[in-house]
């Protein structure tokens, strides 16, 4: 039986992949195919499966920064690259470029205008239409070198793989070729350029389709979370938000047609006016007030409750309460809840959503809590601060939470305040608890940041 990595060893091998350039202080190594947390010195932390980045995948965002430099082009310059790098094959008269990510317009001579991402027309990716007739002419498909390869799988397969690990040979020896969302697999060239790509690519597209033919549009799959059919992965309910589910049985056709996320089977239960205010408080504590509460036909109706917080009414669904939610006004998460009631029942004086006058980055920036007698701020940090999420504004929402993330956390240490961060799988009570005591002990005069479980100290 192979011998399991330690942390030690594992984190020893990163470094030498990466040439030392990200910092595992907070790496929790269990299995090579487990998640691992790293810390890269411009982006903050960063999540990815252990053994894709002991091959050598690191941090996304400073993939896509050398991208952006590399192909920080005027359109004058975009086209003269490209003509060089196709033989003039394409023609480029109402082309405008404005970055890698943009699309652009572009001419064949064959089939006419089609649109295509910028970046993946510059490293190699043309019209699509040729590449279907390509495909099935077999000798057509047999590149030269790795930039030929290259070029010809962007234009079959399009932006989806990572061909930085391929040592090209001929078409006929297997290569690296690495998938961005489930990491590498082998294949050879010419089987690649036949169209062959991730298998488990492949089989999450056959679970969408048998998902949807069940479910219609109501979800939305998380595909880096798709590991196989008995693996739990992220899905997002439109109504519900995300939860998470054995893709066999999401896809699996039962009586009612398969199965739902947890918060929709309470869509039709009938509660009575008491036993959603007993749910509530257990739930929410004693935040809010129900003299307006009105319930419908189903707990899917908007009902009336009232914020003793901000001393105002707000309208919501009640199946929405009890899953969580709480007043618009306030916009508290359940684990921030869970902070305020905590701190409330030990009589702690605290300021929710706290603005520093000089704390800002394009605006203002609020803070989760903040107790003055520990000098100590507290922030809960949901799923979008550690990656692009659709329903928060995607990849540019998340750059700027990351950006806003770094301006707190660059304020509290020059500033000297305590800062307390957690995410979700945290004990927060505990996590809090822990700092507090910590603070009280402190004799040196340090400054305490407690990030996801790790100490540091300034």
């Amino acid at each position: 039986m192979t011998k399991k990595k330690s942390l030690e060893e594992f984190v020893e091998e990163c470094r030498k992949v990466h040439d030392d350039k990200y910092n595992y202080s907070i790496t929790n190594y269990t299995r090579w195919d487990c998640k691992i947390e790293y810390t890269c010195p411009i982006h903050g932390v960063q999540s990815q499966r252990a053994d894709n980045h002991r091959r050598g995948m690191g941090c996304k965002l400073c993939g896509r920064e050398r991208i952006r430099k590399t192909f920080a082009l005027t359109t004058e310059k975009f086209i003269e690259t490209c003509k060089k790098k196709h033989n003039n094959r394409y023609s480029y008269p109402d082309t405008v470029y404005v970055n890698y990510e943009s699309a652009v317009k572009i001419e064949c001579a064959r089939h006419g205008e089609f649109v295509q991402k910028a970046g993946c027309h510059l490293i190699g990716s043309g019209c699509q239409k040729c590449a279907v007739f390509n495909k099935s002419s077999g000798p057509a498909l047999k590149p030269a070198d790795y930039d030929e390869f290259v070029g010809l799988s962007i234009t079959v397969h399009g932006d989806v793989y990572d061909y930085s690990q391929v040592k090209y040979k001929n078409h006929y020896v297997t290569v690296d070729i690495v998938c961005r969302d489930h990491g590498p697999f082998r294949c050879t060239p010419t089987v690649h350029l036949k169209g062959k790509g991730c298998a488990t690519c492949q089989n999450f597209d056959a679970f969408v389709q048998k998902a949807k033919s069940i479910h219609g549009d109501k979800f939305q799959y998380d595909k880096s979370t798709y590991i196989r059919s008995k693996t739990k992965m992220r899905i997002l309910c439109r109504e519900h938000g995300e939860f998470w589910q054995i893709p066999a049985d999401h896809a699996r056709v039962t009586r009612k047609g398969g199965f739902y996320c947890p918060s929709c089977s309470l869509e039709n239960k009938r509660l009575t006016i008491d036993e959603v205010k007993e749910r509530s408080r257990n739930i929410h504590g004693l935040a809010y007030k129900f003299d307006k509460l009105v319930l419908g036909k189903s707990l899917e109706e908007e009902a009336i409750f009232y914020c003793i917080k901000c001393a105002k009414y707000f309208s919501q669904k009640p199946v929405n309460h009890l899953k969580g939610s709480g007043c618009s006004w306030c916009c508290e998460s359940k684990h921030e809840k869970k902070i305020r009631n905590w701190l409330q029942t030990m009589d702690y004086q605290f300021e929710s959503q706290k603005r520093f006058p000089d704390l800002r980055y394009e605006k203002s920036l609020r803070c989760d809590f903040y107790l003055e007698q520990f000098n100590l701020i507290i922030e809960f940090d949901g799923i979008q601060h550690f990656e692009p999420v659709e329903a928060w504004g995607g990849f540019e929402e998340f750059l700027r939470v990351q950006a806003r993330d770094r301006a707190k956390d660059d304020y509290c240490t020059e500033k000297r305040i305590n800062l307390l961060r957690m995410k979700d799988g945290q004990d927060v009570i505990q996590g809090v608890q822990d700092l507090i005591e910590l603070i009280k002990a402190n004799e040196t005069g340090h400054v305490l940041h407690m990030i996801y479980g790790k100490l540091a100290t300034f």
